[in-house]
């Protein structure tokens, strides 16, 4: 089975590599799996989180009472607000009665250090832990929130409370005799009275111990044996178990008072979070009224894949696991259809980086034994279509040695996928350690991570300046690194702010993934909501979401009475449709955007629905004068975006919204969104799944495993959870004089158990790290890095007894290379054109209004100008339409591909536009549209005028070069067929396709009517390139003219 699956990624990597231009290798998961759905219209790809909500959307009575109806999907700021108002309220109820509640809430502020704000913290930790506790309690792991508190394990731990004190009395009666001076055996007396009065536990422990811990003071450990020593220090851990246990128990108690009012609001608000979708899943498989839940599924399911299975989550297998047993028993509908289901689930243990997430590693096992009854078959793969041979021996040498044994689950060596007897990787490599940065002459670390990113600076100018050697796989060869090609990780995220100063300071092109903030914002979920109803029209969580947005403005109580108008009439009729007839204005302006589909572009369809609904004012009215600013500021950035980029895939509503939520907002000095090379700044963790040629790790000196003090002050609310190991969640103390003595057994194997769970984690990670890059690697590290941090494990594992040479001007470290003699000599080789960076102007865009952006592969549709859509809109009926549309696309796409002389079929470019098309067309139909496009390819190639200025030109012509200019205050955009560059003069020139055009045309008539047009390309030009005399010209390529405009 494993020699099949290699046999056929060969076979795929082939077909790659031959004349079919319309498939190549996959470099990012996403876009393979597109590429599979494109060919198969009943293929469905969805993270379970969207799987689980379309379920539960649909059964949402039958996923239990949690679910309300209708429901919203609650965003981060709804979230924090629920919780804000829940707080608040459990106060005013406790205020308000003598109760339970108050009780609790007056002894938890009786704790030293007890804060609102630290009990909001616990609280919110509890609540986002519950589907962890769920499952737990599912598998019989916890019966109730008891058993996670702090187990006993001391010779103490069966004593009562008052033969605890009895004890204490006894054991520390003559303790005094061991104290010496006056003074201090005055202060041991009175801590002991207090203790004997008040049965203060603390005085017994100050009068003992230093102040604050369990350090023994001078004079008993003097007079104290080691034996004895132990015993007082059990004794002590086990007063402070059940004081911890008694705060735990304490914030449980208000916490299930908490999860009421939450829920009471949270239900009237008719809200759901991810949690409550999963566990509305979870009851749907297990609950009594499954049945439709199942037929559903089953009638629309065949075949299950799930992909990143390492990554699941204890109730998300359990979900999964009844789907696969339905599946595989026969039971399902795809049986009696016939057909054989199947089930293909893929992960990898040691790329398991999201135990904070509930990912449990250990599942794919669990998973592998469940189907392998079933007479499933589990395949290892231990051949690498990403990584050369030399980096993967780096791999193999660090997780095979002796320092990481037994910290990476299932590690087997790794080597390279072969293709035709050849590696899909050259053998060729570089690892490098720079050398730590020490701080010098009292530098502190802020002033050391500048010094860091200057070096990172210097190295990476090194490497474009030295044309460091990187193989591209599209081409087949060797060529010089460019900014695209490295991809620099990092733990921790406050490791990039001075990595990022360097890069503007120094002009280098950045792209930061982390910066998400910009789409958690109310107006940029909106549009998205706009999408998704362009897409399905029927989903009213969609339109009743788009209502109520400032971009159409119903109120809550018109948005109200339309769904109880629903709910009572005996049609029950579709949202969209009470709109249609309570709400004309609003009706007209989403059926105009609906009508406008198939024939204008989404970029159109949006800027329309801006226009219409006068969105940047409605903004600005909605949210105030300066949030409401920047709504607008993100509004006129996401017309920038899906205007001036490239057409996403296929150019659909799915591509768009998916182009828009994979985008980062990333600041403008970053130039991500105008240039096509920059390097990429990511988490380790956001960078599973990717690949690049070159991998900077920032941060080496991060430790695989920190102190117990350490987790509690980064958990800052006390509690710490464990996936794998008892305690599961406990509280071990939010304050340093709250916490169990370390030296006691039962502290020394809980910090056992976290530290082996954190440094396999760790290792993972490492491992993931290492294998995101093809070819190089270098390691940075601040500070001493300590005997277990990833820089000391390579250091160790790779670089045991090396000495240091300079890697850069002036940098120092450990390297180890290899570059064959063939790939020096192929980088000489390489022409100059084919691997010359395209320039970019690095400004933005100001009021002159002009600004070249990233070139475009694909014909991408301005939306200023109604001529500038390539339909006929001569056509009389919306198929000869959406046929034009298609000739227009591949006309351009293939006039561009001769130009480039690059590959590209139109037999298959015209099977991909048929897949997304607003209809189907019969064999016949399309047929002729082949022959006509082709016809029309050709007499616009053979223009004697366009084969003359070709022949004339000084550098490479431009083809669909975007641009962006400003006219009045909007930001539109513009795209240039072709520019060509002769000695004396620019042309730009602008194709016009008419699929059946009219002989009689007076074509020098038509080709005025794109004066316009044409005026705003000249004006682009001449600010671009400072041409002095330009030229345009209009091809039709109907007819191969070419007319002077």
């Amino acid at each position: 089975m494993a020699d099949e699956i290699d046999n056929q990624m060969q076979v795929f990597y082939q077909t790659a590599r031959s004349d079919n231009a319309g498939l190549r290798p996959p470099r990012k998961a996403i876009e393979a799996a597109e590429a599979v759905v494109s060919f198969s219209q009943s293929a469905k790809i969805q993270t379970m989180d969207s799987f689980f909500f379309e379920l539960v959307s649909q059964f949402p009575v039958e996923a239990g009472s949690q679910i309300p109806t209708p429901f919203k999907q609650a965003d981060t700021a709804e979230v924090d607000e629920l919780h804000k108002e829940s707080f608040d309220k459990l106060f005013l109820i406790a205020d308000k009665q003598q109760g339970n509640l108050r009780s609790l809430l007056r002894t938890y502020f009786k704790q030293a250090d007890a804060t609102p704000d630290a009990l909001h913290k616990q609280i919110r930790q509890i609540f986002d832990r519950r589907t962890f506790f769920f499952s737990l309690k599912q598998h019989g792991k916890i019966a109730h929130w008891q058993d996670l508190l702090l187990a006993a394990d001391s010779e103490f731990a069966n004593l009562s409370s008052d033969e605890l004190y009895e004890f204490a009395l006894r054991y520390f009666k003559d303790f005094g005799d061991h104290v010496n001076g006056k003074v201090s055996k005055a202060n041991f007396a009175a801590h002991l009275q207090n203790f004997k009065n008040e049965r203060s536990w603390q005085d017994l422990q100050d009068a003992i111990f230093k102040k604050g811990g369990f350090q023994f003071r001078r004079n008993f450990l003097k007079k104290l044996s080691p034996e004895e020593q132990s015993t007082i220090v059990e004794f002590f851990a086990e007063i402070r178990r059940r004081q911890l246990n008694a705060t735990a128990d304490l914030i449980f108690q208000i916490y299930k008072a908490y999860q009421a009012i939450y829920e009471q609001i949270r239900l009237e608000k008719k809200l759901v979070q991810y949690d409550d979708i999963t566990l509305g899943a979870y009851r749907l498989f297990y609950g009594e009224e499954n049945f439709g839940a199942l037929y559903n599924l089953f009638l629309k399911t065949s075949h299950l894949l799930v992909d990143e299975f390492q990554d699941t989550s204890r109730i998300q297998w359990d979900i999964f696991s009844v789907i696969c047993s339905e599946l595989l028993s026969g039971q399902g509908l795809a049986a009696e259809r016939g057909l054989q289901p199947t089930v293909f689930l893929v992960g990898d243990a040691k790329q398991s980086i999201y135990a904070f997430r509930d990912g449990d590693y250990q599942l794919l096992a669990e998973a592998a034994e469940v189907l392998g009854r079933m007479g499933s078959e589990r395949v290892a793969l231990d051949k690498s279509w990403r990584s050369s041979d030399f980096l993967l021996r780096q791999v193999n040498a660090v997780f095979e040695s002796e320092y990481t044994q037994g910290k990476l689950p299932d590690f087997a060596p790794h080597a390279t996928a072969q293709l035709e007897d050849r590696p899909i990787v050259p053998d060729y490599g570089s690892f490098t350690l720079v050398e730590p940065l020490l701080p010098e002459a009292g530098e502190n670390m802020p002033e050391l991570k500048e010094k860091e990113a200057v070096q990172i600076v210097a190295i990476i100018q090194t490497w474009i300046k030295t044309k460091l050697p990187v193989y591209d796989k599209e081409l087949g060869y060797h060529r010089p690194v460019r900014l695209d090609d490295i991809g620099i990780l990092y733990a921790r995220k406050t490791r990039m702010p001075e990595l990022e100063a360097a890069f503007i300071a120094h002009g280098i092109a950045y792209e930061i993934e982390e910066r998400r903030g910009y789409y958690t914002r109310r107006e940029v979920d909106d549009v998205l909501h706009f999408l998704h109803f362009l897409a399905q029209p029927d989903d009213d969580v969609a339109l009743s979401t788009l209502l109520r947005s400032p971009f159409l403005r119903l109120t809550d109580a018109e948005l109200m009475h339309l769904l109880r108008m629903r709910s009572e009439a005996d049609s029950q009729p579709s949202l969209f449709t009470l709109v249609q007839k309570h709400h004309q204005e609003t009706a007209r302006i989403l059926y105009e955007c609906r009508n406008r589909l198939g024939s204008f572009s989404i970029a159109h369809v949006l800027l329309y629905f801006f226009e219409a609904t006068q969105a940047l004012a409605a903004y600005k009215l909605a949210f105030g004068e300066a949030e409401g600013t920047l709504a607008a500021s993100n509004l006129q950035h996401i017309i920038q975006i899906v205007g001036t980029g490239n057409v996403p895939g296929n150019g659909t509503i799915r591509d768009y919204s998916q182009m828009l939520r994979r985008f980062r907002g990333v600041d403008e000095t970053g130039n991500v969104q105008l240039a096509e090379e920059r390097v990429k700044m990511m988490t380790m963790h956001k960078a599973k799944g990717l690949e690049f040629p070159v991998v900077i790790l920032l941060g080496g000196e991060v430790a695989l495993r920190t102190t117990e003090d350490d987790r509690l002050k980064k958990a800052k609310t006390g509690f710490l959870s464990a996936l794998h190991h008892e305690p599961y969640f406990a509280y071990k103390g939010r304050v340093k004089s709250e916490r169990m003595p370390e030296a006691t057994r039962l502290t020394r194997e809980y910090i056992r158990r976290a530290n082996d769970q954190e440094e396999r984690e760790n290792m993972r990670l490492l491992y993931v790290t290492m294998t995101r890059a093809q070819e190089h690697m270098l390691v940075t590290c601040l500070g001493d890095p300590g005997t277990a941090s990833f820089y000391s494990t390579l250091q160790y594992c790779l670089f045991p007894e090396s000495e240091r040479e300079e890697i850069a001007p002036d940098i120092f470290g450990y390297q180890r290379k290899e570059l064959p003699l063939e790939a020096a000599k192929a980088v000489s080789a390489i022409p100059d054109e084919k691997v010359k960076p395209r320039v970019y102007a690095n400004e933005k865009i100001e009021e002159s209004g002009i600004r070249l952006v990233q070139p475009s592969s694909q014909s991408t549709v301005p939306f200023d100008e109604d001529d500038e859509i390539h339909i006929d809109e001569l056509a009389e009926n919306v198929r000869e339409q959406e046929k034009s549309r298609i000739a227009g696309t591949l006309i351009h796409t293939g006039l561009a591909a001769k130009i480039n002389e690059t590959q590209w079929h139109l037999s298959h470019a015209l099977q991909q536009e048929m897949l997304t098309a607003s209809f189907r067309f019969s064999d016949d139909e399309r047929n002729a549209l082949q022959k006509a496009v082709a016809t029309q390819i050709d007499m616009a190639w053979n223009c004697t005028e366009l084969q003359d200025l070709l022949k004339q030109s000084v550098q490479p012509p431009r083809v669909e070069m975007p641009f962006t200019h400003l006219q009045g205050e909007a930001l539109v955009n513009g795209v240039i067929d072709l520019l060509i560059f002769t000695d004396n003069a620019c042309w730009i020139i602008d194709y016009k396709s008419h699929l059946n055009q009219d002989k009689a045309l007076d074509l020098d008539e038509e080709a005025r009517t794109y004066k316009r047009q044409l005026t705003f390309y000249r004006k682009a030009v001449k600010v671009l390139f400072a041409c002095a005399k330009i030229h345009t010209a209009v091809l039709f390529t109907a007819s191969g003219q070419f007319v002077e405009a």
